[in-house]
């Protein structure tokens, strides 16, 4: 019965000893826990609002065009309305994220996974 008894205080201490390791972990390798006070108290930008800009490119080099064909791309757009009234029926309330998503990996032959 004493053997039992110092054995199961054993487990315990191992099992704190597992969740002080988890925890420095998890500390350790999430960044948004570090973070530089000080230099965020002198960044600047942060008063800003943010006010994003699509590049204007007119002159794009050959090398960075996708080349697709114009049939495959109005697939996919008329695709995405198409199913989006059937998906909405069948998952419920879908973001417009979740309908892209799933509308890509058809366009790219990955076929969907239903729960």
């Amino acid at each position: 019965m004493f053997i039992a008894v110092v054995q199961e205080n054993f487990a315990i201490a191992e099992e704190e000893k597992h969740k002080i390791q988890v925890e420095t972990f998890r500390r350790n390798a999430d960044p948004t826990i570090k973070k530089d006070f000080v230099i965020e108290r002198w960044n600047i930008y942060r008063f800003f609002k943010e006010k994003p800009k699509a590049l204007a490119i007119e002159n794009l080099p050959s090398s960075l065009i996708l080349h697709t064909q114009k049939s495959r791309v109005r697939e996919l757009l008329e695709d995405d309305d198409n199913t989006n009234k059937k998906k909405s029926k069948k998952y419920g309330i879908m973001g417009p994220t979740d309908r892209l998503v799933i509308s890509v990996k058809r366009f790219f032959g990955y076929e969907e996974i239903d729960n």
